[in-house]
């Protein structure tokens, strides 16, 4: 995830077992302290299982925004 994806935009999460659909407004992430070192967590509700899943940043390997939609009177010219 990048600085320029606000963190309410995140509508799916790849993780190993593969895609998640995140409940909207429940993507969070945060610096957390532990015995070797500090490290960057995440936590979401699933969507479809309303399972709460959490773990190390690292383990997101992609994440996917909500299409936007974009007004064609405000589209540039090919």
């Amino acid at each position: 995830m990048t600085a320029t994806t606000p963190r309410s935009e995140v509508s799916r999460v790849l993780l190993a077992g593969g895609w998640h659909a995140v409940a909207p407004g429940t993507w969070t992430t945060d610096v957390c302290l532990f015995s070797h070192g500090r490290g960057d967590t995440f936590a979401f509700t699933d969507a479809d299982t309303a399972e709460e899943i959490g773990g190390p940043m690292k383990s997101v390997l992609a994440v996917a925004r909500a299409a936007q939609r974009r007004d064609p009177a405000t589209r540039p010219a090919v």
